[in-house]
């Protein structure tokens, strides 16, 4: 697996080996310079066709470093409103619209029906409604948005887990497109994947 630190150019690899290489006990120093560089990337990427899924992973740095006040979250939404919300939004789309909504306690009845439409009926998400194949990345997210909606989705949990075990590799996780490469970001995405779905399983059992 390569684990060397990714160029931050590379948005969504470089935020996922943060997220990774740094999650227990940050140094302030890194916390600081980190949080610096994210606002200079969302001042120069902003018009990214990504912008949605980076605003994702940002808040997930920014909650794991300081925690994120709600108030916040209805500003971001507004920001995301422009982007197209349907039936042929991508997964990580949804998902993390859904999750900035959940966090402002926000309406997300519709984006949790779109993104059950794109589960696989093998186990896990896929990136598209029309797509053949499930992938991690979507699997993680999507898993993600659901597991922090107040409804919660764990009769996805046993096939979700599944899949996603399906593609540990050696201490890794593959991409489960078929890319047979082991790196940082999609072992975020496992790990990711896997603590949203246990967290799903862990809620039914303690409510039953």
């Amino acid at each position: 697996m390569n684990s060397g630190r990714p160029s931050k150019q590379k948005r969504v690899e470089w935020s996922a080996w943060v997220i990774l290489r740094y999650s227990f006990n940050p140094r302030l120093l890194f916390k600081v310079r980190t949080s610096f560089q994210l606002v200079l990337g969302w001042m120069k990427y902003q018009n990214s066709t990504d912008r949605v899924y980076q605003i994702f992973l940002t808040l997930l740095i920014f909650d794991l470093f300081w925690g994120f006040p709600r108030l916040f979250i209805h500003k971001i939404d507004q920001l995301t409103s422009s982007f197209p919300l349907n039936s042929s939004s991508p997964t990580p789309h949804l998902a993390s619209v859904m999750c900035i909504r959940n966090r402002g306690h926000l309406d997300v009845d519709d984006l949790s029906n779109m993104l059950l439409n794109n589960v696989h009926p093998e186990g896990g998400f896929v990136s598209f409604h029309d797509q053949p194949q499930a992938d991690l990345l979507s699997t993680a997210v999507a898993a993600y948005a659901l597991s922090q909606s107040p409804a919660g989705y764990s009769q996805l949990a046993a096939n979700g887990l599944g899949f996603v075990s399906s593609n540990f590799d050696r201490g890794a996780f593959l991409s489960g497109n078929g890319d047979p490469s082991r790196d940082v970001e999609y072992t975020f995405y496992g790990l990711l994947a896997l603590s949203a779905y246990a967290q799903s399983l862990t809620e039914t059992q303690e409510s039953s």
